[in-house]
């Protein structure tokens, strides 16, 4: 009983320390990003070079590759952020990621950096036909943080009303 005690409470401190890695605000700056979900990373964009990212679905996982990222500022409501991607091994279902982009609360970005400005917190993940599976970025996680993760290279100049990509 007691050996249990001690794994358990091994266990939970592993997972607070990742916990607290995974929610550090600098952590959702660098160049790779982890969209968590209910049994762990979802999705992990940064490692598989630009436009391409990782999901994790048993069995094993699927490289995705961006077709399209489209995003409008001044729609009605929140701006609502669309990725599309396709898988890079097979001809499986295409993949859907959409997220609600709202305003950073503690954001230091100038008015004229749309990117820096919008954070994303949940997205939900449509893989094919398949019912919308839900993660979570880390704290703070900029449109402008998720794109140079998934591109490697900066937002671009132009994104006032819509950010489109390809243009």
């Amino acid at each position: 009983m007691r050996r249990w005690i001690m794994l358990s409470s091994r266990t939970a401190l592993i997972a607070i320390g990742y916990l607290t890695l995974a929610l550090s605000p600098a952590f959702a700056q660098s160049s790779e990003l982890i969209c968590n979900g209910e049994a762990g990373p979802l999705l992990q964009i940064g490692q598989q070079g630009p436009n391409r990212l990782e999901l994790s679905e048993p069995p094993g996982g699927r490289l995705l590759e961006m077709d399209h990222w489209n995003i409008c500022f001044r729609c009605a409501g929140f701006p609502r952020l669309d990725i599309k991607l396709r898988d890079v091994n097979s001809e499986k279902g295409g993949v859907q990621i959409l997220a609600e982009a709202w305003r950073c609360t503690d954001t230091t970005a100038p008015e004229t950096s749309t990117p820096e400005m919008y954070c994303i917190a949940k997205a939900g993940i449509r893989v094919g036909n398949k019912d919308t599976q839900k993660c979570s970025f880390p704290k703070g996680t900029t449109l402008a943080a998720l794109w140079t993760a998934l591109t490697h290279s900066p937002p671009p100049d132009k994104v006032d009303l819509w950010w489109s990509f390809p243009q």
